[in-house]
């Protein structure tokens, strides 16, 4: 059963969780932000274009991600109520679970990627990828996840004694890890990679040239929603997620554009 998995190994892989069709319609649309916004921008629909690199934190740079991505493609509103998706992770955590907000990622040529790390202990947060395009092999940059490292092993308790002795990694980092257990999550578009990510976690290096798109739903889980501080309470009323404070930021208007003819681009 997937959702036993999901609670022995952290992750799953369901092939064929979205069709084909809507992939390509789905692709044309992130394609079409990115042809339009070439600079992080905010746009005035709760949309936030990140393109990543641009503070000094070289991680992933060149990476777009698209904050609250329904706002813009508003078909894609309907995963924050997904019950397929909801039902597998309050399955495997024992806890009530709500989807808080809906990115994408687009990966193109991508080398500095952030080494394995997780992204949080408490709460606990899940995403699942949907590939949006074909991820067949290392080179594209898959998804790479160390089955079990959600739960207190030798190697957490490792990593904690790095900190304590005087290493100093980036907020996350875990630079040490069960080899033998690490899942390079390939698939074709359409896939669901479904994953807790207080496990740890990378998305490895591309090759030139190689295009990475996936839809990303973000998902917390808590026992009563009154336990979450209040950051998280206004996530959960507003349903919209910011890297940042923007506050100060300048809204462009928002401008949709025609879908761009590269939906099968990634197959030329």
């Amino acid at each position: 059963m997937a959702g036993k998995k999901l609670r022995r190994d952290g992750i799953i892989v369901v092939e064929n969780f979205m069709s084909k069709e809507t992939c390509d319609y789905l692709l044309g649309n992130v394609l079409a932000l990115e042809k339009t916004y070439h600079a992080s921008t905010l746009l005035d629909n709760d949309t936030y274009l990140n393109y990543r690199g641009s503070e000094s934190n070289t991680n992933d740079r060149g990476m777009l991600d698209v904050f609250n991505i329904d706002h813009a493609v508003p078909e894609l509103s309907k995963f924050k109520t997904n019950n397929s998706i909801i039902d597998l992770v309050q399955f495997a955590t024992r806890k009530n679970c709500e989807v808080f907000s809906v990115n994408a990622y687009l990966n193109r040529g991508i080398k500095t990627t952030r080494d394995f790390h997780v992204d949080d202990l408490k709460p606990i947060t899940f995403k699942g990828f949907i590939y949006l395009t074909d991820v067949p092999d290392n080179s594209y940059g898959p998804y790479t996840y160390v089955k079990r490292s959600q739960k207190f092993s030798f190697f957490r308790l490792l990593n904690l004694v790095l900190k304590v002795v005087g290493y100093r990694p980036g907020f996350g980092d875990m630079p040490l890890y069960n080899k033998r257990r690490v899942l390079n999550a390939i698939g074709k578009r359409g896939s669901l990679v479904l994953s807790d990510q207080t496990g740890i976690h990378r998305g490895l290096p591309q090759e030139d040239s190689k295009l990475r798109v996936a839809l990303v739903i973000n998902l917390i889980c808590f026992d009563e929603r009154s336990e979450l501080n209040e950051h998280w309470q206004k996530v959960l009323r507003e349903k919209i997620y910011y890297p940042i404070p923007v506050d100060n930021l300048k809204r462009e208007k928002f401008e949709k554009s025609p879908l761009v003819g590269l939906a099968h681009e990634q197959r030329s």
